[in-house]
C-alpha cells in the first residue's frame, strides 16, 4: 500500500467522523437549548435569555459545520505533510514506511486532540460561568445552571478521556477503516 492511497483514504474517514461529530453535537445543541428555552419560559417569561445560548452556541455550531464541510480537509492534508516531514527527518533516509508516517501522524493527532481539550474546557468554564451569571441574576430562586453545569461537565470529563487516554487507539481505529478503504 502506498503512502498517498493511504492519505486520501485517510481524509474520507476523516471526513465522515467529523460530519458524525456533527451531528452528535446538533442533537446535544438541540436538546440543551430546549431545556434552556423551557427553563426561561417557566421561571422567567418576563426576562428572555434563552437567546444567548442559542446563539452563541450556534455560531460554535455553525462554526463546526463549516468545518466539517469546507475545511477538513485541508486541515488533515497540513498534518499529512507535517507526519511526513517528521517521518522523513526521523528516517534520514529518503524512503519512509507508512508505519514511521503513522507513527508521526498519531503524535500530531495526539497533540492537537489534547489541544483541543484545553480549548474546550475553557468554553466550559466561561460558558458555565457565564450561565451561573445569568441564573443568579435573573432566576436566583431557581438553580438551574447546576443542570448545564454537570451534564456538559459529563462530557468535558469523556473529552478529556479521549484525549490523554483514548487518542491513540481511536487513531489507530481510523487507520485500519482508511486501509480497508484501500483492500476493497
Amino acid at each position: 500500500m502506498r503512502i498517498d492511497e493511504y492519505k486520501r483514504a485517510y481524509i474520507d474517514v476523516v471526513k465522515i467522523e467529523e460530519r458524525k461529530g456533527l451531528l452528535e453535537h446538533l442533537i446535544v445543541y438541540v436538546m440543551v437549548n430546549a431545556m434552556l428555552i423551557a427553563t426561561n419560559l417557566i421561571y422567567s417569561p418576563d426576562k428572555i435569555w434563552f437567546i444567548n445560548s442559542l446563539l452563541w452556541w450556534g455560531i460554535g455550531l455553525a462554526m463546526h459545520f463549516i468545518y466539517a464541510f469546507f475545511l477538513v480537509e485541508r486541515y488533515v492534508r497540513n498534518d499529512q505533510m507535517k507526519a511526513e516531514y517528521i517521518a522523513r527527518q526521523r528516517a534520514k533516509a529518503g524512503e519512509i514506511s507508512l508505519d514511521d508516517y503513522k507513527m508521526a501522524y498519531r503524535e500530531i493527532e495526539i497533540r492537537n486532540a489534547r489541544k483541543w481539550f484545553f480549548i474546550h474546557l475553557s468554553i466550559y468554564v466561561i460558558v458555565n460561568s457565564l450561565l451561573i451569571f445569568i441564573n443568579l441574576f435573573y432566576t436566583p430562586e431557581i438553580l438551574w445552571f447546576v443542570y448545564p453545569l454537570l451534564g456538559w461537565g459529563i462530557g468535558i470529563v469523556i473529552h478529556a478521556l479521549e484525549a490523554f487516554k483514548h487518542a491513540q487507539d481511536y487513531l489507530i481505529e481510523l487507520e485500519a477503516r482508511a486501509e480497508n478503504i484501500i483492500r476493497r
